[in-house]
């Protein structure tokens, strides 16, 4: 036994000095963050379809924020003339993308919003699209 514990502290004296913390440059690790930041809007301006990418642009412009879930698909169903269920569909697959914060049928009752990361998705969308293509919806 005591051969053990030795061992087992030599190794562990021996990982501490043979194992450094990875810390990555400054410079390297912005890089890799815009590189992130580029290839996911890349992704959503190519991947999204067009009415999520309505849905997103409208939550943009208008602030939608003291709504829940269900009441912000009456809404934004009404608003963008769109069936309710395909608005709810929308709803439902940007909230699973993370693009959106919405309850669900777990915690009902929270307010819809857009996410951080959606809010830089949208962003991006806005800016890409000609200012009489943004004025439609209202």
């Amino acid at each position: 036994m005591f051969g053990y514990r030795n061992e087992q502290n030599e190794s562990a004296t021996l990982n501490s000095l043979v194992l450094k913390p990875f810390k990555p440059e400054l410079a390297y690790k912005d890089s890799i963050f815009d590189e992130l930041f580029r290839v996911l809007v890349k992704v959503c301006k190519h991947r999204l379809t067009a009415k999520q990418k309505r849905v997103l642009l409208y939550l943009y412009e208008v602030k939608y924020e003291n709504y829940t879930f269900s009441r912000l698909a009456l809404n934004l169903s009404k608003k963008l003339k769109m069936p309710l269920s395909t608005v709810k569909y929308v709803l439902r697959t940007l909230r699973e993308c993370g693009l959106i914060l919405a309850g669900n049928q777990h915690n009902k009752g929270c307010l819809a919003r857009l996410s951080p990361i959606g809010e830089i998705v949208a962003q991006e969308l806005y800016g890409g699209t000609r200012h009489e293509d943004s004025t439609r919806y209202r």
